[in-house]
């Protein structure tokens, strides 16, 4: 592998890190919301709100985490086109790098902004 592309792999990895990591937040955030607050008959009929806002800030904080690395990543793939230290092509590589700083930064909010009902209101109010 050369480092042409050692670096293109760098720059789709800060461009896709950060929406990959908002559609896992909020995909399996739902599915395991609506797993964890449904009724059950058996032992455990009732749902169970607190497990399901632990999971969900759980999984949240993992997923901002890979966001933030992409930033992190997307931050030093400027620095690199703006350097020189690339063979990519300047102008495709400063426009991956720097789409995927603002790219990383959105959805990185987003994560945010996912876990705050689950710090704030009942996560299994709506679910049922």
């Amino acid at each position: 592998m050369t480092a042409g592309t050692s670096f293109e792999t760098r720059l789709w990895i800060g461009v896709l890190a950060a929406p990959l990591a908002w559609v896992a937040a909020e995909g399996v955030g739902f599915v395991t919301s609506a797993k964890l607050c449904e009724a059950r008959p058996g032992i455990y009929p009732s749902a169970n709100p607190a497990l399901a806002r632990v999971v969900n800030l759980i999984l949240c904080g993992v997923c901002l985490l890979i966001a933030l690395a992409g930033l992190v990543v997307a931050i030093d793939n400027y620095r690199r086109t703006r350097s020189g230290a690339s063979d990519v092509a300047v102008g495709r590589a400063e426009f991956m790098s720097l789409g995927g700083v603002f790219a990383s930064v959105i959805f990185a909010s987003a994560i945010v902004l996912f876990a705050i009902p689950a710090l704030v209101v009942n996560v299994c109010n709506q679910v049922r």
